[in-house]
């Protein structure tokens, strides 16, 4: 994602292409509602993290440049940083702390 999906932006392509995303691709919900994630807890948080960047900034830009910052960490190895994208981008935390409180991230 963070070497190719930027690039629709720059090039212009980004015009003609529906673009979506899906936080929870290969997650696994149990009979009883839990949320398994192929790579574990941390991978869900983050899910859900990008879950609520979606209902929080719904214009495209706004939501993208959130998860592309949080997957830039992921891909490097040092996912613990995620959280410094609110300041690098000068975006408010509290609105995806309290998604994720009420549990709207898992929706």
């Amino acid at each position: 994602m963070v070497n190719y999906l930027p690039k629709i932006f720059e090039n212009g392509l980004i015009d003609i292409i529906d673009l979506k995303f899906i936080p929870y691709g290969n997650a696994k919900i149990s009979a009883d509602k839990v949320i398994t994630c192929q790579h574990g807890p941390d991978e869900c948080l983050l899910n859900t993290v990008e879950a609520c960047a979606l209902h929080v900034w719904p214009a495209l830009d706004k939501h993208f440049n959130f998860i592309k910052c949080v997957e830039t960490f992921v891909y490097n190895d040092q996912q613990s940083q995620w959280k410094s994208c609110y300041s690098k981008l000068g975006y408010e935390e509290e609105p995806i702390n309290e998604c994720i409180k009420s549990g709207l991230g898992h929706q």
